[in-house]
């Protein structure tokens, strides 16, 4: 959700480089005075909104990771095998979806990218829908 607002702000168009932000972690003009609070700044902010993005992003990676770890060391008598096709499905799209952010973010945002990058998150969501429908069924 919070790529609508990248997308609305055009906050693809402020920093187009990864991993660093013009060269820093974290970028000066994260928190502007002229935005007012920081929750404004979260909104409004291109290069808030931007690093915010980046951060869901990796938050997204990571936990998938962590769920598709647990799930294969769950072993497949505890879990099955269509939750171990989810879990692998779970991963390989938020990995797609960050490599596609990445690309899109390196190009300059390029419509045909972007659009992919848009519908990716929907195959993403969808994948951790499954997981979790299935995960529903596994005994605790």
């Amino acid at each position: 959700m919070y790529g609508a607002l990248v997308a609305g702000l055009d906050a693809g168009l402020t920093y187009n480089s990864w991993p660093k932000m013009a060269g820093s972690w974290i970028p000066e003009d994260l928190i502007l005075p002229r935005y007012g609070s920081t929750l404004r700044n979260l909104l409004e902010n291109p290069t808030a909104v931007q690093f915010t993005h980046r951060m869901l992003a990796y938050g997204t990676v990571g936990m998938s990771t962590a769920l598709w770890a647990s799930t294969m060391l769950a072993g497949l008598g505890q879990t099955g095998l269509r939750a171990r096709y989810a879990a692998h499905a779970v991963l390989a799209c938020a990995v797609g979806q960050t490599g596609l952010g990445i690309i899109a973010l390196l190009m300059y945002v390029p419509t045909h990218v972007a659009t992919a990058h848009q519908a990716g998150s929907l195959v993403l969501l969808s994948s951790i829908i499954w997981l979790s429908h299935i995960l529903r069924s596994v005994p605790k």
